[in-house]
């Protein structure tokens, strides 16, 4: 758990690392991978991440060969019942809020956010949406991961009209998309990159 933020520690310990994980049992491990790295930079909330303040159903999936087992870790839960619901082995209440209002309470004023690892299976658009100041402020890459079929159009609409660019990710480096449109894919990661910092990615770009 929290792979991501654990690379990043250790690439730069100087950075300060928010994760944010409600399924407990992810949470649980996510801490402990933090603690046995000795990685101090890592702060984990138990906290989902949406468009407004108070409480949300959670749709957790259960492992069907293992469910006897307490801590549940599979990675495709969340708040869209669409996309966890249908296949949700239990369901629990958890404490929403905004990134806005986080950042709001937690940053200085002269703290930036630079990046944000954005995976939430198909509730993507309400974490932007609770989060327009960080988006036309601090102006993060975000790296996304996109499930066809679910919320293309609202990310594409929320991400072009704050000037981003759509970086698909590949194995061998990105390519730029002009939409999150009419993928082929099922199932892809991008870079939504703020057209100022362009050239941040343009090294990667394949050609």
């Amino acid at each position: 758990m929290g792979y991501y933020s654990l690379v990043a520690s250790a690439f730069n310990p100087g950075i300060k690392i928010f994760g944010f994980e409600p399924l407990p049992s992810a949470n649980k491990y996510f801490k402990l991978n933090a603690q046995l790295n000795n990685f101090k930079n890592i702060n984990v909330k138990e906290l989902a991440l949406s468009n407004q303040s108070g409480k949300a159903t959670f749709y957790a999936i259960r492992n069907p060969k293992f469910k006897e087992i307490e801590d549940q870790l599979a990675g495709d839960g969340g708040l869209n019942a669409k996309q966890s619901g249908e296949r949700s082995g239990y369901n629990f209440d958890v404490t929403i809020d905004t990134l806005d209002n986080f950042v709001s309470a937690n940053l200085n004023a002269t703290e930036k956010i630079d990046l944000i690892k954005l995976d939430t299976e198909a509730s993507e658009h309400l974490v932007l949406a609770g989060a327009k100041n960080v988006l036309s402020e601090h102006r993060p890459i975000i790296q996304c991961e996109i499930l066809k079929g679910n919320i293309e159009s609202e990310l594409n609409e929320i991400f072009t009209a704050n000037n981003y660019l759509f970086f698909k990710i590949k194995k061998e480096g990105v390519t730029q998309r002009e939409s999150l449109l009419n993928d082929e894919d099922s199932k892809t990661d991008y870079f939504m990159v703020p057209i100022e910092k362009k050239n941040k990615i343009e090294k990667f770009l394949l050609h």
